[in-house]
């Protein structure tokens, strides 16, 4: 009776009157349905009130707790799975185990002391900021402007972490650093802008899988012909540096009249 009269002076609704003409007749069975039925009314208008001030949330009070539990639960570490297959719940020992023996502890690299780190840090930052004043008259007024404003923000250090690959037995970590805020990310965000330009000029560019998909149809495929794909082992880490920039020094003369062309 409590939610009843609470329900009618929220809102006197069909619903209400309702479940009055049946409790007149009392049946116990119908009543119980009904009363419940109202009580979910008074529950939903009162939310519904309180929405159009504060945002709610799509949570149940159960499914909250049970995520608020994980959050707080050290002996568990959530990650995105690797080829967006959703999250992974792993226990954080073996996490941690799998980082260091799979990546971190191997000859790939290298730890550094804190005032090793400092000081290379201090250097780059130094290179990088000197490599800009020196060619201010290669860049636009917007991007000395994007330099100058990106230098004085505050920025982070990268974090590595590693992806489960959670398609694959026994599950292994892909590493991941992520450089988003830190400071390479400001010359970073600038080339991939400049790079995609040059993207056209390169013969193997494919724009996306349907691309691929239009190439294939329009090619004179013999009857006893496979086709075959490929998948580079950690291609970025395998690729030598110097071999790289070596490679771009190659490939920017190339295409600099082309390039000027698909400007004009």
């Amino acid at each position: 009776m409590l939610l009843l009269s609470a329900h009618r002076s929220l809102s006197e609704s069909p619903s209400s009157l309702q479940t009055q003409k049946e409790i007149s007749s009392y049946c116990p069975a119908k009543m119980i349905v009904l009363i419940y039925l109202d009580a979910c009314a008074v529950v939903h208008l009162c939310c519904f009130r309180l929405c159009k001030k504060k945002a709610c949330l799509n949570l149940t009070p159960l499914q909250l707790s049970a995520m608020k539990k994980l959050r707080t639960n050290n002996s568990l570490i959530i990650k995105p799975a690797d080829k967006n297959l959703g999250l992974a719940v792993m226990d954080t020992k073996t996490y941690i185990k799998q980082v260091l023996q799979e990546h971190l502890l191997t000859s790939r690299y290298q730890q550094l002391s804190k005032q090793d780190s400092l000081n290379r840090l201090e250097n780059f930052e130094a290179t990088l900021k000197d490599l800009i004043s020196s060619n201010l008259n290669y860049l636009s007024k917007s991007e000395v402007i994007y330099f100058q404003r990106s230098f004085k923000i505050k920025h982070r250090l990268p974090i590595f972490y590693g992806l489960p690959k959670v398609h694959k037995i026994p599950i292994t970590l892909r590493p991941v650093v992520s450089s988003v805020n830190s400071f390479s990310s400001v010359f970073s965000n600038w080339l991939d802008f400049k790079m995609k330009d040059l993207l056209p000029l390169v013969k193997s560019y494919t724009k996306n899988s349907s691309d691929v998909i239009n190439d294939l149809k329009n090619l004179d495929i013999p009857e006893n012909a496979r086709l075959f794909s490929a998948d580079a082992k950690s291609m970025y880490t395998n690729i030598d540096t110097n071999v790289g920039i070596q490679s771009f020094q190659d490939f920017l003369p190339v295409t600099k009249q082309r390039y000027h062309k698909i400007s004009l």
